[in-house]
């Protein structure tokens, strides 16, 4: 499931009008790589946490970048998960450096939230189909 995912992320961000249940995909995946970083910390596995830190920035970079090409600059909520993708990846670059479990815990419960966030959405929109 984490290797579609990040594989997802990389069909949806050029695409103006994604799929919501992909992006709840996304984020499932990214919960998952989470997971595994804490595992790394835990079994000092620093490289194998490099590798996993580094496809949860590039699946968020993946997302930022879709919003960049299906919305305008004045969209609130593109502004806000703009914000959200950056402040998450700069989460992740702390936790890789310093191989804290607090950070990590934060970083999969923050991925668990957009999931269930993305979900309701998802239901709540017929089409399913995202355009922000």
């Amino acid at each position: 499931m984490t290797i579609k995912a990040y594989q997802k992320t990389q069909r949806i961000s050029p695409q103006p009008h994604s799929n919501f249940s992909e992006i709840v995909e996304v984020f499932k995946g990214l919960t998952t790589l989470g997971n595994k970083a804490a595992f790394c910390i835990e079994e000092k596995q620093y490289e194998e946490r490099s590798k996993i830190s580094e496809k949860m920035i590039i699946a968020l970079i993946g997302l930022r970048g879709g919003l960049k090409k299906s919305s305008t600059e004045d969209n609130p909520v593109v502004s806000q998960l703009e914000k959200y993708f950056d402040f998450m990846i700069d989460l992740i670059v702390k936790m890789n450096v310093r191989n804290d479990p607090e950070i990590c815990e934060f970083i999969v419960k923050s991925f668990k939230e957009m999931t269930q966030t993305w979900t309701v959405v998802y239901q709540a929109e017929p089409s399913g189909t995202a355009r922000l």
